[in-house]
């Protein structure tokens, strides 16, 4: 069997996709689980794929979003321009997964596995490709029709790194459902969600990485169900406080958010609101929906039984937090014209006069300083309760001696070389550029070996 040929003994043949120097094969657009009809519980594949061999040298299908919410996500790191021919959405077909293993390796041989979870926006993100543009001047990431380095399947960097360095590994990029169609939760139709989240891996060698919402699903994984369920975690800017889990009543609520914005939450009788919602197409359904919207996981009782709390042990655990993580709440929170008065509202209820004023000094967010410093202040003060508080308390509620593996943690201080909104800081999702090795192209040559001595790891 030629060597981009891999048999699987349920999957069948399939064809993979020489790439970066024919040190790495990639398998794309791999289905691994079945969707038989909307918020409903996915079932693993159990039939080969196609006859006589599977084409697995095209990205799938990924789940529905938002039409502006690529954009927005790729901008946290660069200016950009999305391609016009990215991978179509398919509700039923977008659970699919990206397998990189090194071109040559001995039949038999036990590498290590690491699972790559990707994140995704307040607003369902989940993009495969973009033409970043620096200087005015727009050029393509290596041809990739990926989105390098941010939330995306592209892993072939990483891959080929681990075989130059002499420690080869196999890579898995796995889609999963999101927005509202991972996470809604409804007592009227009986759909009891976490479909997003609740996803399988089983022990071995396997390390689990995931940066933003992906890390929060991951970290979400340690305080779920039977786990563990892999031998590692690294978990990058996402703890499961970030997202914490609700229960049913707030998810409710969420529900009746979205009828009324879908113009349903007079529709009657029950039977025929829910058969609208249940066979309205995709692309229709997120349109008519807010750009952004926070989901959540559900406390069911069956996958997450309690309460979510920092430090509760599962695998060993490596958090990471970026210094200026907060630059992705920039649409949400930032650039909300009453942000000020709202935080001066809360500073006068939570704090008295001498420790208001220690908190604003701190941060250069009292009235004297001009709009734009106490926009960065504001920036610091986000990441520092949202992502380095929680990933602090990870590491000292971490029992010592647990037998299933230590915590170690990481602070990510580099600054961002590539022009953007947030061009010379040290903003959210450029540490996954780093870790997946996508924009070395790009970078100067100090960052190059930085972004290396971070994916070495």
């Amino acid at each position: 069997m030629p060597p981009e040929r891999r048999s699987h003994p349920i999957l069948g043949t399939l064809r993979g996709q020489p790439s970066i120097n024919d040190r790495v094969l990639s398998y794309r657009g791999t289905k691994y689980v079945e969707i038989i009809e909307r918020w409903a519980d996915s079932k693993l594949l159990s039939h080969q794929l196609s006859e006589p061999e599977y084409d697995a040298t095209n990205f799938g299908p990924q789940c529905p979003q938002h039409a502006s919410a690529q954009g927005f996500d790729v901008s946290l790191v660069a200016d950009v321009e999305l391609p016009a021919n990215l991978p179509p959405y398919d509700e039923f077909e977008c659970l699919n997964l990206v397998v990189t293993v090194p071109a040559r390796v001995h039949e038999g041989a036990r590498l290590p596995v690491m699972v790559w979870v990707h994140g995704y926006s307040p607003s369902d993100i989940n993009p495969r490709g973009t033409q970043l543009r620096r200087n005015r001047e727009a050029f393509s990431m290596h041809g990739r029709q990926l989105l390098a380095a941010v939330r995306n399947a592209d892993i072939e960097p990483i891959v080929a790194r681990s075989v130059e360095i002499g420690k080869p590994m196999i890579g898995v990029a796995i889609n999963y459902r999101i927005g509202i169609f991972g996470f809604l939760v409804s007592e009227e139709m009986g759909i009891q969600g976490n479909f997003g989240p609740a996803m399988c891996f089983s022990m071995g060698q396997v390390t689990a990485v995931g940066e933003s919402a992906g890390g929060i699903s991951i970290s979400t994984l340690l305080v779920a169900g039977e786990g563990p369920f892999f031998s590692k975690a690294i978990i990058i800017s996402g703890d499961p406080t970030l997202r914490k889990p609700r229960r049913t009543p707030w998810h409710n609520q969420m529900y009746a958010k979205n009828l009324k914005m879908l113009g349903l939450e007079c529709s009657s009788p029950k039977e025929r609101r829910v058969r609208i919602l249940r066979t309205m197409p995709s692309e229709e359904l997120v349109s008519r929906l807010a750009m952004a919207q926070y989901w959540y996981a559900v406390i069911d009782g069956k996958f997450l039984k309690d309460e979510v709390h920092l430090g509760k042990p599962g695998a060993g655990i490596t958090p990471w937090v970026n210094k200026v993580g907060g630059t992705v709440f920039k649409t949400t929170v930032l650039d909300n014209p009453t942000v000020f008065d709202r935080l001066q509202s809360a500073a006068d209820k939570l704090f008295d006069e001498q420790e208001k004023y220690k908190l604003l000094a701190q941060y250069v967010l009292t009235p004297v300083h001009d709009e734009s410093t106490r926009r960065s202040g504001l920036m610091e003060l986000l990441s520092d309760l949202r992502f380095y508080l929680p990933t602090i308390k990870v590491a000292e509620g971490w029992p010592e001696g647990w037998p299933e593996g230590k915590c170690h943690t990481y602070h990510f201080h580099q600054l961002n070389p590539i022009v953007g909104a947030f061009f010379n800081r040290a903003s959210h999702e450029l540490d996954v550029a780093f870790v997946l090795q996508n924009f070395n192209k790009h970078f100067p040559d100090k960052v190059v070996k930085s972004a290396q001595r971070v994916s070495d790891i």
